[in-house]
């Protein structure tokens, strides 16, 4: 009886104590859920978990500071558990979104994606099945489940047992404790474990070097390569350890060839690897040095050609390898261009520019504001580049355009393969091309200017894809992380559409390397001789001097040189100063470096530098001077005219004033200039505008405060300056005062206000473009001092009932910083019908938010509204009478049409009913100008028409007014011409002119050939009188020669008289050869009388006229 109280009483228990276990959490954050599971099974699915206690855990997912408390559930399960299953009762809100945590490192989550499997089952319950040691590292791990909308809902925490109450492990032999096998042999190994009777004897398998030995999870081992190498046996249960050292004799097929590889082109990169994926690097000869007989694999890349990937057996001397060009993708656009195309704006990582940014807090204004995305993490809105017009960005699965004037994102999207996983990295624009960083080591490459996908890289480590992508010279680099302590790799693709038909072509790397902890926010700097970026430290933590400064060689990988063990993850990009021709960068022990490197990519040696480098090392100070708390920093430093600027933590990362500040180091003395205290730690990087310093001397340095509210802060330096010019005071916590802090420009508010990781960057007019973790892109730039209207619309003149039309409008902004901006597009105004009371209408540019007014005692006045400016433009609003008045004006002159001689009637009526109109209205008549068009037409032809009208009887008198109306005539258009109705008449005219003219001349060439009179030139003479009779009577003053003939008339008459008398001729009458006139001479006759002037006058006189005659002749030949 007693024992089956006791049983009963002991069911009793547990049934309680599981009961405790699973009653419906409490969270203790307002964000979470406190979904509970109902139960823990082993995978054989009856062996229930029973020994389950239930805490909390406060969990930083953002790795923010912003701990969120969810339930724990700490089970405990047999040493060398696998898997479990956890199940959850119907209508649990799970989703198959889970992760899980270090709770030794604080680290969430350990990698991107996990081991799990998420079941529904018939009657609505989930099961799911979860990998206990998830890392392998013999160690039981923390899974964290989350709902449908991502929020944290609980976490289970497996913790081994000793073999579920049996008999532990003690110890663990093996069966050899060296051996030597030849290279591709395998050995066998047995592991025992002590006692026989133990309960967990599983055992877990390691080599020291798996490139000379490896060995699989049964104790297998497999010879790889010549040499030692210490395998070792560790039971999970009491982590009991054995050794075998195994030494590797050369084998038969270990003899070395030599082959050559030849491309095709020649310059082609060749990265060679051996079946386990070792990199093999040719020799100094160029040659490769293979073992005989084995395969290896190759890829062969080039930028502008096919990649090809393939193996081969060595064996030949000579392997060549042909490449075929690819073909053009002429939907890239290559030449778009971008104002900001990476994450530091340029090749030299340094963001220093010569852009007229806001100086102080009254000259700043958010433009605008947009939200896309949610959060802080891959759905978060990314750090923008500009390119074009447009703002670029990922979130979610998508990269977006937004405008950069006014906010509002595109329809255009681009279709991602998978997202990031925080979005603290902006993509990178080359060529035509944008280049994305995703999870799962992954880069994607679209067309910048449709946003279609044209590749994708995947890498085989995988890993956050957290460091800057860099573009050089038809190339991409880049690294990657997973784990403090895991490998990740950097890597060199071509940027190359290597098929232009396959948006999701898997591209293949040019070359890796792969590096123990991996690049986190590591941007390099690279050039076409070498590629400098460093690393992290490898281990957990952040204060181990185990990081590395790597020199690669850009087109093949290879090390150039590094140096090793510097102070804790180098998690900056490396900027480089052109002055002092150094490089730079910092890391998160505390140090700010400055390096200087050789031609060919090797590091300057100086023995009194660090580790006998040309290496300069500043410890940086957050005012602690606490080892495990140093003065982290992330950022990338900007270098200008002697000094350098950074960002550096407070000994607490997450904790206001707690010692973050922006340090001014001075280069040439070396040393720390002065610190300038934040709220936050400026956790990214710098922007430092020079647009001033030809007018006050200072350089402007804007930094970000990784704190709610996310303020934008600047100060203003030069070399000489040892204290923050303009610091303010800033008031924190119950009353506490922190004076001389670095000025704020700009405090985001509201809904506005978070967190920011985002580094500015800033466009050509000033404008600084940022995001925070209120998922919100703004835009920050100079305050408008006014608006203009610089070009007048085409219409101004309305009738009441109309809207207003901006045709030909042009509208200009007119900055506090000096600039004019165009504002045409962006500006609004009234779409309501315009009536009799409207004299104008108001322009008004509505992109303007609010900014802060700066106040150094008291810390500046923060959501200062700003009014939107506005302008006017006149306007003329006419009643609907008028307007018909003016409508029916308008229409006489549009009845008009083509003008021509039946036009002058409507042109009448069309002038005076203008000239009828009261002046008020006639300059709206806005066609009056055809009017008086025609009125000129109409006058140019009806003149024409009328002047040969009044030639239409042909008489020599009227030679003159014909050769008017043809002048008149050629000087119309040909369309006017086309309009003279009697233009045959003008023909007509000059050919009967003509006649008239030939007659004449007729007559005058009879005269002149009279010649010398004697009593043989009767018969000329009369038949020269006869045809001078016979013109007409108006044609006779043509004869200009007429005068010769009456005086031969005369002369003959006077011959006749002296022979009828039988006299002779008298000496005066006499002629002979020597007095003959000449031919010319007979052309004019001669005066009998008058002086000398007179014979010169009617010389010219006569001859004037024939030249007048055989021109109208000539242009009469020339109409007909």
């Amino acid at each position: 009886m007693r024992k089956n109280k006791e049983k009963i009483l002991s069911i009793l228990l547990v049934f309680m104590m599981v009961f405790s276990i699973f009653v419906p959490p409490v969270s203790a954050s307002a964000s979470t859920t406190g979904e509970m599971p109902i139960k823990i099974t082993l995978t054989d699915g009856t062996t229930e978990v029973t020994n389950i206690e239930r805490s909390e855990i406060s969990v930083d997912p953002g790795n923010d500071g912003e701990k969120t408390t969810i339930p724990l559930f700490n089970a405990e399960i047999p040493s060398g558990t696998e898997y479990v299953y956890i199940y959850y009762p119907a209508g649990s809100d799970i989703s198959k979104y889970c992760a899980w945590y270090d709770q030794t490192l604080d680290q969430y989550p350990m990698q991107e994606e996990g081991e799990y499997t998420l079941e529904k089952l018939d009657d609505g319950s989930f099961k799911l099945r979860v990998k206990v040691d998830k890392t392998g590292d013999g160690n039981a791990d923390t899974f964290i489940m989350k709902d449908s909308k991502l929020k944290l809902v609980n976490a289970v925490a497996f913790k081994f047992k000793d073999g579920s109450g049996g008999i532990a492990a003690t110890g663990v032999s093996l069966n050899r404790n060296n051996a030597e096998i030849k290279n591709g042999e395998k050995l066998q190994l047995e592991a025992k474990v002590e006692p026989n009777n133990a309960a967990n004897k599983k055992v877990t398998w390691k080599s020291s070097d798996s490139n000379i030995a490896s060995v699989d999870e049964n104790g297998l081992v497999t010879a790889n390569a010549k040499g030692k190498a210490i395998i070792k046996v560790t039971t999970l249960d009491g982590n009991h350890t054995s050794e075998c050292e195994v030494s590797v004799l050369p084998s038969d097929s270990d003899l070395a060839v030599e082959v050559k590889i030849a491309t095709t082109p020649e310059d082609a990169i060749i990265f060679l690897t051996d079946v386990d994926g070792n990199r093999i690097l040719p020799l100094e000869n160029g040659k490769y040095s293979l073992k005989n007989g084995l395969k290896y694999d190759y890829i062969a890349t080039k930028y502008g050609y096919v990649s090809k990937a393939d193996s081969f057996v060595a064996g030949e001397e000579t392997l060549n390898i042909v490449l075929e060009k690819a073909t053009d993708n002429e939907a890239i656009k290559p030449n778009i261009p971008s104002q900001w195309p990476n994450f530091r704006g340029d090749q030299n990582n340094n963001a220093v520019v010569n852009m007229k940014t806001p100086k102080n807090a009254n000259e700043a204004t958010l433009y605008w504001s947009t939200k896309k995305g949610s959060g802080y993490g891959g759905n978060a809105i990314g750090s923008p580049i500009i390119v074009d017009d447009y703002l670029v960005f990922c979130s979610g699965k998508s990269l977006y355009k937004m405008n950069k004037f006014t906010g509002e994102v595109m329809e255009q999207t681009g279709k991602m393969v998978g997202n990031s996983n925080f979005n603290i990295i902006p993509p990178t624009y080359a060529e035509g091309m944008i280049f994305v960083g995703l999870a799962n080591g992954t880069i994607q490459a679209f067309n910048a200017d449709t946003l279609e996908s044209l590749w994708v890289y995947k890498d085989s480590l995988r890993g956050q894809p957290n460091s800057p992508i860099v573009y050089n010279d038809g190339y991409v680099y880049t690294g990657f992380w997973k784990n403090e302590r895991r490998e990740a790799n950097y890597v060199c693709v071509s940027v190359t559409d290597e098929d232009i038909h396959n948006t999701l072509e898997e591209k293949k790397a040019t070359w890796k390397h792969e590096q123990r902890g991996g690049f986190y926010w590591a941007g390099s700097y690279v050039c076409n001789d070498f590629v400098l970026v460093g690393t992290d430290d490898g281990v957990s933590g952040y204060l181990s001097d185990t990081s590395n400064f790597l020199s690669l060689n850009p087109k093949t990988g290879e090390i150039i040189d590094k140096i090793e063990n510097l102070n804790g993850d180098i998690r900056s990009s490396v900027s480089y100063d052109k002055v002092t021709n150094r490089y730079y960068f910092t890391c998160k022990g505390g140090s700010f470096y400055s390096v200087a490197v050789n031609k060919d990519g090797t590091f300057k040696k100086d023995p009194s530098g660090v580790q006998g480098y040309d290496l300069k090392e500043i410890l940086l100070d957050n005012g602690a001077n606490e080892p495990e708390l140093p003065p982290m920093s992330t950022s990338t430093p900007v270098v200008h005219n002697g000094r350098a600027y950074i960002g550096v933590s407070g000994t607490s990362q997450f904790g206001q004033y707690s010692g973050h500040n922006i340090t001014v180091i001075d280069l040439k003395k070396w040393e720390i200039a002065y610190k300038a205290p934040t709220k936050g730690y400026p956790q990214t990087s710098g922007l430092l505008s020079t647009a001033y310093e030809d007018e006050d001397g200072y350089a402007y340095v804007y930094f970000i405060d990784n704190y709610t509210p996310g303020q934008v802060r600047v100060i203003k330096d030069k070399p000489g300056v040892t204290s923050v010019i303009d610091g303010v005071t800033e008031q924190y916590g119950n009353g506490e005062i922190l004076k001389g802090c670095a000025p704020v420009l700009f405090t985001p508010s509201g809904d506005e206000a978070q967190y920011a990781i985002c580094s500015p960057i800033v466009d050509s007019e000033g404008t600084m473009y940022f995001k925070n973790d209120s998922a919100r892109m703004m835009a920050l730039g100079s305050k408008i001092d006014h608006i203009a209207i610089t070009e007048k619309p085409q219409k101004t003149t309305y009738v009441e009932g109309e809207t207003f039309d901006s045709t030909g409008m042009k509208v200009t902004a007119y900055l506090m910083n000096g600039l004019q901006r165009d504002i045409t597009k962006y500006v609004s105004f009234s779409k309501d019908p315009l009536t009799k009371s409207d004299t104008d209408i108001t322009i008004s540019y509505n992109y303007v938010k609010y900014g802060d007014k700066f106040n150094a005692e008291n810390g500046n006045e923060t959501n200062v509204t700003v009014i939107p400016p506005e302008t006017y433009i006149d306007l003329v609003i006419l009643s609907s009478g008028d307007q018909d008045t003016i409508t029916h004006v308008k229409g006489l002159i549009d009845a008009i049409g083509d003008v021509t001689l039946d036009s002058g009637k409507a042109i009448d009526i069309a002038r005076k009913s203008y000239d009828a109109l009261d002046e008020s209205l006639k300059e709206y008549v806005s066609n009056y100008n055809v009017l008086t068009a025609a009125e000129a037409e109409y006058d140019a032809i009806s003149n024409v028409v009328s002047q040969i009208e009044a030639n239409k009887e042909v008489s020599y008198s009227k030679a003159e007014d014909i050769r008017k109306a043809r002048e008149a005539y050629e000087v119309l258009t040909s369309e006017q011409k086309a309009k003279i109705t009697n233009y045959q008449t003008l023909l007509d005219a000059e050919k009967e002119l003509q006649s008239l003219i030939n007659e004449i001349e007729n007559v005058k060439t009879s005269i002149n050939n009279i010649g010398t009179v004697s009593l043989d030139s009767e018969e000329a003479i009369t038949m020269a009188r006869k045809a001078y009779d016979a013109l007409p009577e108006d044609s006779k003053a043509g004869v200009d020669n007429y005068n010769v003939l009456t005086d031969a008339e005369a002369s003959l008459k006077t011959l006749k008289e002296d022979a009828d008398s039988g006299q002779k001729p008298s000496e005066d009458e006499k002629t002979s050869e020597d007095t003959k006139p000449s031919e010319d001479e007979r052309t004019q006759e001669v005066p009998s009388t008058g002086d000398e002037n007179n014979l010169i006058y009617f010389a010219i006189t006569g001859i004037l006229s024939v030249a007048g005659i055989l021109a109208m002749r000539s242009s009469s030949r020339r109409r007909v």
